[in-house]
């Protein structure tokens, strides 16, 4: 079914591979460099959404598309919940809806593991700096601040963190402070 829609569809090119049980899909995911992943919750060697479970748990870097031949919403929520890009039901798919689908997925997650190498590195710089690094909301409340500033105040970052300069300095420099962030 997949193949047939996906081979309708003009502005992109699918290349697609079939895998008929979740052990075979797991052999082929770590054998095979793949883009996405249609995950069918009806594969005979798994319950539920125990296939997403098992497939993003030893791939979490490819996105996964559930596809349900029920028609339930809070399925497909709770799949999206456990780590599914998006979910599609089977009856109502049609090569519009799933080219778009798949290429959104990716998308999303080429952008979400970007997110998290930034992250990682950001995190890497804070903790590794002895210089005092430090973000604050548009309410001037501290939402980072690094060891080397944490320290230099003699308070963990719990201590730190959701106050504002009112809680570490005298009133005139907590002021002086936040009239410069304000500016």
């Amino acid at each position: 079914l997949i193949m047939g829609i996906l081979s309708t569809v003009n502005d992109y090119s699918f290349q697609v591979s079939q895998v008929d049980t979740l052990s075979k899909g797991l052999t082929y995911l770590s054998e095979n460099q793949v883009d996405a992943t249609l995950i069918d919750l009806g594969l005979p060697d798994s319950v539920g959404l125990n296939a997403l479970e098992k497939i993003n748990d030893q791939h979490p870097t490819i996105p996964h598309i559930v596809l349900t031949g029920l028609d339930s919403d809070e399925l497909g929520q709770e799949a999206v919940k456990r780590g599914a890009q998006d979910y599609l039901q089977k009856g109502m798919l049609n090569s519009a809806m799933l080219s778009r689908v798949l290429r959104y997925a990716i998308e999303r997650k080429l952008a979400e593991l970007e997110q998290q190498r930034s992250y990682t590195l950001f995190a890497a710089i804070m903790e590794g700096t002895p210089d005092i690094i430090f973000v604050k909301d548009d309410q001037g409340r501290y939402v980072v601040s690094n060891p080397a500033r944490n320290q230099a105040l003699n308070l963990s970052e719990a201590e730190v963190l959701g106050k504002d300069d009112t809680a570490f300095y005298p009133p005139e420099t907590a002021q002086t402070l936040m009239e410069a962030d304000r500016q």
